[in-house]
């Protein structure tokens, strides 16, 4: 399935600049692509570069494809990041730093490029406050620390110290709550409770800690009833649902 939404993406790369279509439109029958976007470029950095990472080991020349695809719309995007140009001066303003930190982090981890390693270093001071990491710094850094490659321990070392710490505050946010979970107030979505059980599940992963376990399964019965309103919070799950 990966594998076929790979295909489809690749489709939607522009073949001379590496520039990534934003989306395309069927009406009547007739296909109409829709102009390259910034954006969607970034992100097909991320997603064909650890698609690579992951399909190396099964098929060798199509992950190699996929990498040189996303090395492809790095290049574009760096192009556009480095000119001085007027023209490309509102694209360039849409660049995201921590969607390239988060593809640089994916690029190095799949091909060893040095390149790559030196955004990611150079990108380290912007992230030294674990509170203000976005999703992409986060996955980023997570990318990075488990990069089979010659890494910077000291990088590394001060990325695990204020990860270990995150997953203690989490750890105690939970305990103090009625619910042992991080309860949902009426009319709030609960991105921001999914968000952090993925940072925990994924500390989890690295210590195998059992109270982590227990956090990651109380706010699991919390999502699928066990709260205030006894509501399940998943679709599709419970016969009274929001």
């Amino acid at each position: 399935e990966a594998a076929y939404e790979a295909l489809w993406l690749l489709k939607m790369q522009e073949g001379k600049t590496g520039a990534v279509y934003s989306g395309l439109t069927e009406e009547n029958g007739k296909l109409t692509l829709h102009q390259p976007d910034i954006e969607a470029c970034q992100y097909f950095i991320v997603a064909m570069a650890k698609f690579s990472q992951s399909m190396k080991n099964y098929d060798s020349t199509f992950a190699t494809e996929c990498l040189r695809a996303s090395d492809a719309a790095w290049k574009y995007v760096e192009s556009i990041r480095n000119s001085q140009k007027e023209e490309d001066a509102a694209v360039k303003a849409k660049i995201d730093e921590s969607l390239r930190f988060f593809g640089a982090a994916e690029l190095f981890r799949a091909s060893g490029a040095y390149r790559y390693h030196t955004v990611v270093r150079e990108y380290v001071p912007n992230t030294t406050d674990e509170n203000k990491w976005s999703k992409e710094e986060y996955l980023g850094i997570y990318t990075y620390l488990g990069t089979r490659l010659a890494v910077s321990r000291n990088i590394c070392e001060e990325w695990m110290k204020q990860i270990m710490d995150m997953g203690e505050g989490i750890a105690g946010d939970s305990k103090d709550d009625s619910m042992l979970a991080l309860s949902v107030k009426d009319g709030v979505s609960c991105q921001n409770l999914l968000w952090k059980m993925t940072v925990m599940t994924s500390i989890d992963y690295i210590i195998g800690n059992h109270e982590y376990d227990t956090i990651l399964e109380n706010n699991l019965h919390y999502l699928l009833g066990r709260n205030v309103n006894s509501y399940s919070y998943i679709a599709g799950y419970g016969n009274d649902s929001v």
